[in-house]
């Protein structure tokens, strides 16, 4: 009787190699000025949980920008209805 060999695939975990490459890389981007880099430090350093929308690093607990003092919202539709005053993204075009 032949036994069939099973195959196992790519461990799910990183090892502890792998792991401490990445920390290397995340602390050399860090020091040459990447914000990304120095957020992520910062939230993996402190546990907390973090959220990738659109290529943009939020740290959970730092809502937007909507009411703060600098408060770029008006100035990008300002932009926006320079560029294209029909565009979808206005208010008043909804």
């Amino acid at each position: 009787m032949s036994e069939t060999k099973l195959v196992r695939g790519r461990q799910a975990k990183p090892t502890k190699s792998e792991v401490a490459s990445a920390w290397e890389h995340i602390r050399a981007a860090a020091e040459t000025g990447d914000l990304q880099a120095c957020a992520l430090l910062i939230a993996l350093s402190e546990n907390k949980p973090l959220h990738l929308d659109s290529g943009i690093l939020n740290l959970l607990g730092h809502g937007g920008w909507v009411g703060d003092k600098n408060d770029p919202g008006e100035h990008i539709r300002a932009t926006i209805r320079a560029n294209d005053p029909q565009s979808k993204q206005l208010p008043e075009n909804q």
